[in-house]
């Protein structure tokens, strides 16, 4: 009888271990789409804000990316046949990002700026796309961004978005055919 109790006991204790290290209990899939660019040009043209940086933190958490329109059109049943929005709250990574360079767009140097990834581990539940939480913690990249008023910013494009900078040497993340050496800095 005792044994028993002693490979209940462990197993108990060894249950509590894997749940507090952060392990997912559910996987939920996004399918999101984006834009392919066909250079760094284009990419760079597209962006409201290219930036070097370093990720200085990162934090997951539920934000609801429904935003209303600006030009009136919800108040037109023609236009808005469905009537309010709906909230959608998503799950993303959101990194602070301390400015180092300003390649293009209105921030300063040294300035800290929010952007965010789809995907993250939060209450349990694993949520990722095929690309994945890109950005790390402590690493530096040229960014390029679309940025929102009252949202983070977001990469472009997952893979063709971040150039991870080490030893001052630009490099595409992996599955990224734009060639690193088109990045400009500043």
């Amino acid at each position: 009888m005792p044994r028993t109790a002693l490979l209940i006991a462990l197993v108990v204790a060894l249950s509590g271990c894997s749940a507090s290290t952060g392990a997912a209990q559910q996987e939920v899939f996004y399918n999101a789409a984006y834009p392919a660019y066909a250079s760094v040009s284009d990419i760079g043209a597209a962006a409201d804000l290219v930036i070097e940086g370093t990720v200085t933190s990162s934090e997951v958490r539920e934000l609801d990316i429904v935003m209303a329109p600006s030009d009136g059109s919800s108040e037109d049943p023609k236009l808005n046949p469905g009537g309010e929005a709906q909230a959608l709250p998503m799950v993303y990574t959101v990194h602070t990002v301390r400015v180092a360079n300003v390649i293009k767009g209105k921030i300063s140097t040294n300035a800290s700026i929010e952007v965010k990834e789809l995907g993250g581990l939060l209450k349990g539940t694993l949520y990722r796309t095929s690309e994945g939480v890109v950005l790390k913690d402590q690493k530096v990249y040229v960014m390029y961004l679309k940025t929102y008023d009252g949202s983070p910013a977001t990469l472009l494009n997952p893979l063709q978005a971040a150039y991870p900078v080490e030893n001052g040497k630009v490099s595409a993340l992996p599955g990224n055919t734009l060639p690193p050496g088109d990045v400009p800095r500043r």
